[in-house]
């Protein structure tokens, strides 16, 4: 994918991602959330990007969303997450990376983003640990119903190329021992 972005470096301007496609199923049921992404980032150096899975949570099937978990592989040019306090929540190691944990708003959803210390271009990981890792007072109800799980890079400012080679997501159940997987 390659991009070319100007204006103003507060705003993202495209997310371009692969998204998979699983019917709502609530937290209590998720057995695992097994993602991999392999990439190259080859960028200007006024690029402010992030590379960045996605996942959103609701209080009902056909709600409105109410969360959003972001983990970054890449914090880009100065990126940063939205941040309420402008201070991290605390800072978690999973999978052998070094992840600082922010709390911000976005109209009426709160978004935690998980913000690694260096930039990690294979990347696989359990999703699941980062909503298992939220401190109490942050942590989602497990009735929440996970509804999204995206991959892909938010792109601010600046040009460049993201080649990604190789994205898998999948969600596992306990009901059913359903898996939907997308490559």
């Amino acid at each position: 994918m390659r991009y070319n972005w100007a204006g103003t470096p507060y705003q993202v301007k495209s997310f371009p991602n692969a998204a998979l496609k699983f019917d709502p199923v609530q937290l209590l049921n998720v057995k695992s959330i097994p993602a991999t992404i392999e990439y190259e980032f080859e960028y200007s150096e006024n690029t402010i990007a992030n590379v960045a899975f996605d996942l959103f949570t609701r209080s009902t099937i056909d709600g409105a969303v109410e969360y959003e978990v972001m983990v970054w592989p890449a914090a880009l040019g100065g990126a940063l997450p939205l941040s309420t306090s402008g201070k991290p929540i605390k800072t978690t190691n999973i999978g052998d990376v070094d992840f600082t944990l922010y709390q911000g708003m976005n109209g009426n959803m709160t978004v935690l983003s998980y913000v690694p210390d260096k930039m990690i271009t294979n990347f696989s990981t359990d999703l699941k640990k980062f909503f298992d890792e939220l401190p109490k007072s942050y942590a989602i109800a497990r009735t929440q119903y996970l509804t999204h799980v995206q991959g892909g890079a938010e792109i601010l400012v600046g040009n460049g190329t993201l080649t990604v080679s190789k994205y898998q997501a999948a969600v596992h159940t306990t009901k059913h021992n359903s898996s939907k997987t997308t490559t």
